[in-house]
Parts: structure tokens; sequence; C-alpha cells
């Protein structure tokens, strides 16, 4: 029984999957990033800034550093100015604690931000961030905690790309050991029908 030989389209369909994983899903990681980045809710301070809790969690307190407000550029100082307060209370007017935050900074767009505190909302609802002890006007966001997520999304997005590269490749390559073997196998079998067919007699 002669061996099927793969189709040569298995080839194109290697290079599908390479366009799929590893060029397409850096492009979708980039934007999964910039729509986490957008989740931002941005307020004026000084002053009580009302933020709505559907997910339990972490939610980080960020100072705006530059920003494109109401058609102005505006820069503020990387530090908020000394005797400011930050309290946070929970959906029944409690005080909840409050932990400082890693120096980070990210940049979106316009914007500038420094990480400046943490606080945990156990439960979905409203809770009030009360900035007070400044005279200043500026601004400050609040944004659930996007730590895991952002390792997630690499991790995965990571594993795709790495996929796309290899199993293209090894799709290719299988492909033409086995359109060898078969036409090795075909060649033998010909070869050995040619060697059993007896001489015809003149």
């Amino acid at each position: 029984m002669t061996r099927k030989t793969p189709s040569r389209w298995w080839h194109l369909a290697s290079v599908i999957l390479f366009l799929s994983l590893a060029v397409i899903t850096p492009v979708a990681m980039i934007f999964q990033l910039v729509s986490l980045l957008s989740l931002g809710e941005n307020f004026t301070v000084p002053g009580t800034h009302v933020v709505k809790v559907e997910k339990p969690g972490k939610y980080g307190i960020w100072n705006v550093v530059s920003e494109f407000r109401a058609g102005v550029q505006r820069d503020y100082t990387e530090k908020l100015p000394n005797g400011t307060r930050i309290r946070v209370t929970d959906t029944a007017g409690e005080e909840i604690s409050t932990t400082a935050d890693l120096n980070c900074t990210e940049t979106f767009g316009d914007s500038t931000r420094k990480s400046v505190c943490i606080f945990e909302a156990n439960e979905a609802g409203s809770y009030s961030i009360i900035v007070d002890g400044i005279t200043e006007e500026r601004s400050l966001m609040v944004r659930r905690c996007l730590a895991s997520n952002v390792v997630a999304l690499f991790f995965l997005g990571g594993l795709m790309v790495t996929l796309g590269w290899i199993a293209p490749i090894l799709i290719s390559v299988l492909v033409e050991i086995k359109r060898y073997n078969a036409k090795k196998e075909s060649a033998n079998q010909q070869a050995q029908r040619t060697f059993q067919t007896p001489p015809r007699l003149v």
C-alpha cells in the first residue's frame, strides 16, 4: 500500500498560523495594554472624589505629573506637596488604610503618572477619596491595580508568539519529511514491480 503524500497546502496553513500567532498577537497585546491603561479615572484635588467599585480588589491612586486637559497642557511636580493627606472611606463611611506604593511611573498618551498609594476595596460599592492639606489644584487618578493582568497578558502573549514561531516550522518540516518518505516508498514499490515483471518472449 502506497503512503499518501501530504499536500503542499500544509505550508500555506503554517504561514497562516505564523501570521495569526507571531504577528497578530503582539498587535493585539498592544491594543489590550492600551485598553487596560485607559481604565483610569482622573479627578481634581483638593476635595473628595467618589469612585464606584464594581470588583473588589486593590486599587491604586496615582499622582498625575503631566496631562492635556481642557485644551491645555498642564505640568505638576513629581511629588505631592508637603502636607498632602489622602484618606479613603469605604461604603459604610469608615476610613480604610492605605499603603505606600512603589515609585512606579507610567506614560500614557499625553499623561505621565507616578504611583502614590494603594487601598483595598473588600466589596463593590462607592468609595470616597478625600484629599486635603494642599492649596494648589492638580490631578490624581484612581484605577484598579493591573499588575496581575499585565503579567498574565505578557505570559499568554509570549506563549502564543513562541508557538507562532515554532509550530509553523515543525509543520513544514514534518510535511517535507512525510512527502520525502512517501515518494521514496512509491519509488521503491515501482522498482519492485519492475523487477518482479517477467520478461516478454519475442
